[in-house]
């Protein structure tokens, strides 16, 4: 099966597909990526993850908004006395 090496998702975040160099810990890399259901776990993990970086993003987007215009209002309320 062919994969990319690592996978990017929202915000800029790589998932590294790649093995490690610890050999015990390659080792059991290897033999779970070659596992296709393990390989589609782990996928679908990554996925997921990307799915729920998205919606931290959009809202911390709409948070950042939402505080500048509570920062704008407050300026105007105290610029009025």
């Amino acid at each position: 099966m062919n994969y990319k090496d690592s996978i990017t998702v929202a915000g800029g975040v790589n998932w590294s597909l790649k093995s490690i160099d610890i050999p015990w810990a390659k080792s059991v890399q290897e033999a779970k990526l070659k596992d296709k259901e393990n390989l589609l776990i782990t996928l679908n993990s990554i996925a997921q993850r990307g799915r729920t970086s998205t919606v931290h993003l959009d809202l911390m987007q709409r948070l950042e908004q939402r505080i500048e215009t509570i920062q704008i209002d407050i300026d105007n309320y105290l610029s009025n006395d």
